[in-house]
C-alpha cells in the first residue's frame, strides 16, 4: 500500500505541476502580452511627428501601469526603435516591446523545476496619412460624460464616435429617451474609458461599442492659426432702406466708425434691422459679429473674429427673422462658396483679457447659431489653403466659461458643413424639434441634446482629418 501510495503521490504532483504551474505560466503570458501590446501601441503614437514625448519612455510607462517594470520581481521590459528582430527588424516607423520574467514554481519544484521563464513581444507601426473616419471626437482625456447624448429625438452619425476620456464608467454617456445611431458600415463607438447607457423609454445606443480603446491624438494639432487678415471691404446693403451700416461694422459712416484692433466693437444688427439684406466680406472683425435680425450673405473667405464672438439669430422665440448664408461670390443663395470662422480675442488686448479686465468686445466670445430664429447655412472653406474643409476653428488657448460653440435647432433649416474644431472648448448641439446637419465635430467635450429633433452628423466625402494611425503588426 505504501508503494502504491508513493507512486500515486508522484503522479498527483506531476498533474498538479501541469495544472497549476502551466496555468500560472499561461496567465502570466497573457498578462505580459496585454501589457506589451498596450505599450507598443502607446509608443507608436510618437514615432512619426516630432514627438513631445520619447516613444520608448511612453512604452515603458504603459508597461509599468500594467504591472511590468524592469528589476521588479525578476521582470525585464525592453523597448527597441526600430525593432531588433522579426520581419520588421531595423525598419523605421516601428516599435518593438519585449517583456520577460521568471516565476517560481508551485509544484514543479518537487520535480526539480524551481522556476519558469515566460516572455512575449509586440511590434506596432505608425503609418502617416491615414484617414480616420470619425464624425465625433471628444479630446478630453479624463472628464466623465466627455461625450454626452441626452434628451429625446434621433442623433445619427455616419462615422465612428471616438471619446479619449478614461473615465469609468461613463466617458460616453447616453441617456434620456433618444437614440444615438452610428449608420456607416464598420463604424464604432470607441472610448478609452467606459460607456453608460441609461436605457430610458425609447432610448438606444445603436453602434458597436468598443471600450478600453486607445486615445486618438488631436488630428489637427499641427494646424496653424490663420494670420490676422486686413480690414474687410465695406458691408453692402442690397435693399432700399433708410438703415445705415451699424456702428462697428466695415463701412460705418460718421458719427459711427468701423471697429479697429485698438477700438474693438461688435458689428451688431439689432431688431430694427429686420427685413434688410446685407452682403459681408471676409477679413478681421475686432469685436465680433452679431446677426440678430436681417438677411446676411457671407462672401467666401476667412472671417477672423477678434473678440465678441459670432452670433446668428437672436435666440429665444419661435419666429425666423434672420438668414445667415455663406454664398458664392456675388451670390444670393446658399451655395458652395465656403467660409472659415476663426474665433479668438482682439490681439491688441491679450494682456488685459488674460488679466480678466477686458470687455466682451475685446475678449473672446462664444459662437451661437440659433435655428429657432435664424436660417443658417454655412459651408466649409475651399480655397486651397491649410484650412480647407474647416468651417469653425477656435483658438487653442481658450476654453470659454459656459459653451464655446452652441448650435440650436428649431423652426428653420440649419446646416454647418465641414469640420467644427474647438480643441480646448465645449460644443453643444440642441435639436429643439428641428433638423441640424453637421459633418464632423472635434472638441474637448461634446454634448448633444435631441429635444425631439434630428441631428445628422453626415461625415461627407472630403471632410476628414489625415492622421498618423498606430496599429499592431506582430
Amino acid at each position: 500500500m505504501l508503494a502504491i501510495f508513493g507512486l500515486s503521490l508522484v503522479t498527483i504532483v506531476i498533474v498538479a505541476a501541469l495544472a497549476f504551474d502551466t496555468g500560472m505560466m499561461l496567465l502570466e503570458k497573457r498578462d505580459q502580452q496585454n501589457a506589451a501590446d498596450a505599450a507598443a501601441l502607446a509608443g507608436a503614437r510618437y514615432l512619426v511627428t516630432s514627438p513631445a514625448q520619447d516613444p520608448k519612455a511612453v512604452a515603458r510607462d504603459i508597461a509599468t501601469e500594467n504591472g511590468f517594470t524592469t528589476g521588479v520581481e525578476n521582470e525585464v521590459v525592453e523597448v527597441f526603435v526600430p525593432p531588433t528582430s522579426g520581419q520588421f527588424r531595423n525598419v523605421p516607423g516601428y516599435i518593438e516591446v519585449k517583456i520577460r520574467s521568471t516565476r517560481s514554481s508551485i509544484f514543479g519544484g518537487v520535480l526539480g523545476v524551481v522556476g519558469w521563464n515566460v516572455g512575449v513581444r509586440a511590434v506596432a507601426a505608425n503609418q502617416p496619412g491615414l484617414d480616420m473616419p470619425f464624425a465625433m471626437l471628444a479630446l478630453d482625456e479624463h472628464s466623465c460624460k466627455a461625450l454626452q447624448v441626452s434628451g429625446s429625438g434621433l442623433v445619427t452619425s455616419a462615422g465612428t464616435v471616438q471619446v479619449n476620456s478614461d473615465c469609468q464608467p461613463d466617458a460616453l454617456w447616453v441617456g434620456g429617451t433618444g437614440t444615438l445611431e452610428v449608420t456607416a458600415a464598420g463604424a464604432t463607438c470607441n472610448t478609452v474609458g467606459g460607456i453608460t447607457e441609461t436605457k430610458g423609454p425609447g432610448s438606444e445606443l445603436d453602434c458597436v461599442q468598443v471600450e478600453d480603446s486607445y486615445a486618438i491624438p488631436d488630428p489637427l494639432r499641427t494646424k496653424p492659426e490663420p494670420p490676422v487678415p486686413g480690414t474687410p471691404a465695406d458691408i453692402q446693403q442690397l435693399t432700399t432702406s433708410s438703415k445705415e451700416i451699424p456702428d462697428g461694422c466695415p463701412g460705418a459712416q460718421p458719427p459711427d466708425a468701423p471697429a479697429t484692433a485698438l477700438d474693438p466693437k461688435t458689428c451688431a444688427f439689432n431688431a430694427s434691422y429686420a427685413g434688410t439684406v446685407w452682403r459681408l466680406f471676409p477679413g478681421y472683425y475686432p469685436g465680433g459679429l452679431d446677426f440678430g435680425k436681417g438677411t446676411f450673405y457671407l462672401e467666401p473667405g476667412i472671417y477672423y473674429i477678434g473678440g465678441g464672438g459670432f452670433v446668428a439669430g437672436g435666440g429665444g422665440g419661435s419666429v425666423v427673422d434672420s438668414v445667415v448664408w455663406s454664398v458664392d461670390p456675388g451670390g444670393t443663395t446658399a451655395g458652395t462658396g465656403g467660409i472659415l470662422i476663426f474665433n479668438t480675442e482682439a490681439y491688441e488686448f491679450t494682456d488685459e483679457c488674460a488679466a480678466g479686465i477686458g470687455t466682451n468686445d475685446q475678449c473672446i466670445g462664444g459662437i451661437r447659431l440659433n435655428g429657432g430664429t435664424a436660417d443658417v447655412n454655412l459651408q466649409p472653406l475651399d480655397d486651397g489653403s491649410d484650412w480647407d474643409g474647416m468651417v469653425i476653428y477656435q483658438d487653442r488657448d481658450f476654453n470659454i466659461a459656459g459653451k464655446d460653440v452652441q448650435i440650436n435647432g428649431g423652426n428653420s433649416s440649419l446646416e454647418v458643413a465641414g469640420t467644427i474644431y474647438v480643441p480646448a472648448g465645449d460644443v453643444e448641439v440642441n435639436g429643439n424639434a428641428g433638423t441640424i446637419i453637421l459633418d464632423q465635430v472635434i472638441a474637448w467635450t461634446f454634448k448633444v441634446n435631441g429635444n425631439g429633433g434630428t441631428i445628422e452628423v453626415l461625415y461627407r466625402s472630403g471632410v476628414q482629418a489625415h492622421v498618423s494611425g498606430a496599429g499592431l503588426v506582430e
